[in-house]
């Protein structure tokens, strides 16, 4: 308990000092999708395509300045859903993800899909993309589909 009064103390005023005086507070919107029927899922494996079903939620903040100005928007989501062989749906996996997106003046992605295979956690997806409104180029970290083939495995 000695430990917890100042952490949450040092929160308190992380937040505190966090808002300037005077600034607009962000509009706040969140969203639940459902998506109940398969669905693709954006990827294939030899044979069959990998179909989906989730349910997500989405939490919008957007931030303006003291004129009205939209200056910021950010997205945090999360979803929990079920990856499946779409010859066969009978076979499937848990899939779940989370991520956080921001834009300004360049976007940010950052996420973390994964699925669970054989009782264990894989990871999907993973890293961060950055977007230069401006030149209209994309930076790309992280790895992409690194363990699909075990998830083609699963869903063979």
């Amino acid at each position: 308990m000695r430990r917890t009064i100042p952490l949450i103390l040092g929160a308190a005023m992380v937040l505190w000092f966090a808002v300037p005086a005077g600034a607009t507070p962000p509009v706040i919107t969140e969203e639940q999708f459902e998506y109940a029927e398969p669905t693709p899922w954006g990827a294939s494996c030899e044979g069959f395509e990998i179909m989906f079903t989730a349910s997500a939620h989405h939490l919008w903040m957007d931030f303006y300045d003291s004129d009205g100005n939209l200056t910021l928007t950010t997205l945090h989501f999360s979803f929990r859903g079920t990856l499946y062989n779409s010859e066969d749906l009978s076979k499937h996996v848990p899939y779940d993800g989370r991520g956080y997106w921001t834009w300004a003046d360049r976007g940010v992605d950052t996420y973390r899909y994964t699925a669970t295979i054989d009782g264990k956690r894989v990871q999907m997806l993973v890293g961060q993309d950055r977007y230069d409104f401006e030149s209209g180029t994309v930076f790309i970290h992280g790895l992409w589909d690194r363990n699909l083939p075990l998830v083609c495995e699963a869903l063979s």
